[in-house]
């Protein structure tokens, strides 16, 4: 067995990253998202690959985003928002690039029966190799029939990351009119998955 397949597989959630592809300055969400994806990737002990949820006829549905790929994303977000060495217009230039090989993945989806997963998630669960799904930004969390797919079906083992609790807390500084409800029902969802949880304070 090679050093290769004694790699714990682990699928990082892209879907902000995908999303914020242009975004020249980042919030501090997208902060946190990719400062543990470059850590995830430096570290030897996983194969990373990703996913991102594309929206299409007014489904959802959760696509494979291969280990190439993915490095390509994080040198191109991580050199803008991190490091600061890409100018607007290169920036730019590449968020373009990358937009299109995206969309060349949407076009190239093998979703399987019954699912609305890619099959290559769903072939990563084969022959109990449960791999770790890693979601830093409360995207995708199980409130839709997607998500309950890729940990039951896939059968990953989820992490989330938990940034704070000011919705339920103070939900007058809150983004949402529903007072903290939506975020309540999230965590209380991920806490129903027996999900390994990872609060960024000791406060939350």
């Amino acid at each position: 067995m090679n050093h290769a397949e004694l790699k714990k597989k682990l699928v990082f959630d892209l879907t902000r990253m995908t999303g914020y592809l242009e975004r020249l300055i980042p919030g501090g969400i997208e902060r946190v998202d990719i400062n543990y994806l470059n850590a995830l990737l430096n570290d030897d002990r996983f194969d990373v690959q990703g996913l991102t949820e594309v929206h299409l006829n007014q489904k959802s549905y959760l696509l494979l985003i291969n280990n190439e790929l993915i490095h390509r994303i994080h040198r191109h977000l991580y050199d803008r928002w991190i490091l600061g060495n890409q100018d607007e217009q290169s920036f730019l230039q590449q968020s373009k690039s990358l937009k299109e090989e995206i969309v060349q993945v949407i076009n190239s989806r093998q979703i399987a029966q019954g699912t609305r997963v890619d099959k290559s998630l769903l072939e990563l669960g084969e022959h109990n190799k449960r791999p770790i799904y890693v979601n830093c930004t409360f995207m995708n969390i199980p409130d839709g029939p997607q998500h309950h797919e890729l940990i039951s079906i896939c059968k990953f083992s989820p992490v989330y990351v938990v940034h704070d609790l000011i919705a339920i807390e103070f939900p007058e500084y809150g983004f949402s009119k529903d007072n903290g409800t939506g975020h309540l029902t999230r965590l209380m969802a991920i806490c129903a998955l027996n999900a390994t949880i990872v609060a960024i304070s000791d406060h939350v």
